[in-house]
């Protein structure tokens, strides 16, 4: 890493204070992620996180870096219980850190898959993500509208390349089209836009943070559960997936509008091949899974969302 960005973390983050260790994270191919350690003018420790974004990256969301630095700073000034890193300093540019990066605040704990308490560990999953759900959408997060993605874009046309490649693709796209005008009539709350258990840190058995931010967006709750439900059905079962459904409605004390036809949208997110996705599960300790296993999964979980879908207001 750059001197003059080490410099510039130490001036951020431990002012009079010094680096005293830097570690590359595991994880990120197109991000570049390191755990720099601290001391501080009177010798108190801490560390900050460096992401750090590269051409690939860059070229597939020219907007991560920013996304994330101003979903961060619009969370820490909510202070609305969002379990999140704060963040703690910005090169947009890329001047001084050779590549648009953002720091943030090492939170405790370390991602894994397998629970000692499944139901808990659900339970957790759930209520971590409902006073996301309920952050006042304030001019700082006014940003997050996305033009290009629902709810300016009706669903079957987002998803127009995995409907057209889907053995189902032909009935799913009937539904979208059926209850597409109902859905962007609802209220909008931001949602972190990428939320599974991968993206979350634990301690001690409780859910500690969320991370990696770039996807945030203003959307409604039903496509941040839905896709977290279809990625539970894919490393886990359906069950896990129903119980994580209800424990989140528990929580929001209210029920989650259309969530079998945000069911199929999280379906149509997984990417054609999922063997892309597959090395990320196992080496969050996931090293049963196979891709036939999952690619069976999913269909289940697909067909089983399109029949609960097409019963809604009796379709």
């Amino acid at each position: 890493m750059p001197a003059a960005a080490l410099a510039a973390i130490v001036d951020a983050a431990a002012p009079g204070g010094r680096v005293t260790g830097v570690r590359r994270l595991h994880g990120g191919v197109s991000e570049i992620t390191h755990l720099v350690r601290l001391a501080g003018a009177a010798g108190e420790r801490r560390a900050v996180v460096v992401r750090r974004y590269q051409t690939a990256s860059m070229q597939r969301w020219p907007d991560a870096p920013a996304r994330m630095w101003r979903t961060l700073t619009a969370l820490a000034a909510a202070n609305t219980g969002v379990r999140a890193p704060r963040p703690v300093l910005f090169d947009e540019s890329g001047a001084r850190f050779g590549a648009p990066a953002v720091v943030m605040t090492r939170e405790p704990g370390r991602a894994g898959l397998r629970p000692r308490d499944p139901e808990r560990w659900l339970r957790d999953l759930a209520e971590a993500v409902v006073p996301l759900h309920q952050t006042p959408i304030t001019p700082a997060l006014a940003f997050l509208n996305r033009p290009r993605d629902w709810p300016a874009v009706p669903l079957a046309v987002a998803h127009a390349n995995q409907l057209a490649r889907h053995p189902l693709g032909e009935v799913i796209r009937a539904v979208f089209q059926r209850h597409s005008a109902a859905m962007s009539r609802l209220p909008l709350c931001l949602i972190h836009g990428d939320y599974w258990a991968g993206n979350t840190l634990w301690r001690r058995g409780r859910l500690s943070a969320i991370v990696d931010w770039e996807q945030a967006a203003l959307s409604t709750p039903g496509e941040e559960i839905g896709y977290c439900r279809m990625d539970l059905a894919l490393q886990r079962s359906e069950t896990d997936a129903d119980a994580f459904g209800r424990a989140y409605e528990q929580a929001a004390g209210s029920t989650v509008p259309f969530l079998p036809v945000w069911d199929l949208a999280g379906a149509m997110r997984v990417p054609g091949e999922l063997e892309l996705w597959l090395p990320g599960f196992q080496a969050l300790g996931l090293t049963h899974l196979t891709v036939e296993e999952c690619k069976q999964r999913l269909f289940t979980f697909t067909e089983r969302a399109l029949y609960r879908a097409q019963q809604l207001d009796g379709g």
